[in-house]
């Protein structure tokens, strides 16, 4: 017989509280329903950039974007320097037609979105 992770008991409680009004959310947050037994975060004082280091959500250097295309196995090249190089996000970039290329420009729209996009294309010669 499979076990599960709450009892009978435990799942009734649960469905009470949430009838009462108790969002899911935090429901899910409490201490003693088992879903997180410490607050990982608790104790850990806000860490700030020290000054002169670079931000994180930066934009790549050149032997970064490099680095990473050697890395990345021969048949992801394309997509994955497509998602660097124009912006696109990766089920963009991995649906993308070959009718949506006219000339030096890539003419599509977001999947997401719908937002319409006309995008120059750079030479990569040498890179992929």
């Amino acid at each position: 017989m499979k076990r599960f992770m709450f009892s009978e008991e435990q799942i009734i409680g649960i469905l009470k509280e949430h009838q009462a009004g108790i969002s899911a959310k935090e429901l899910c947050r409490r201490k003693d329903r088992g879903f997180v037994k410490d607050n990982p975060a608790l104790g850990i004082s806000n860490i700030r950039r020290k000054r002169g280091e670079p931000r994180s959500n930066r934009p790549w250097q050149d032997s970064e974007r490099d680095a990473v295309l050697d890395a990345v196995p021969k048949h992801m090249r394309p997509a994955i320097a497509l998602m660097m190089f124009t912006g696109l996000g990766p089920q963009d970039a991995l649906t993308l037609h070959r009718d949506a290329i006219e000339g030096d420009f890539i003419d599509t729209a977001r999947s997401k979105t719908g937002v319409e996009l006309y995008l120059p294309i750079i030479s990569l010669s040498g890179r992929l």
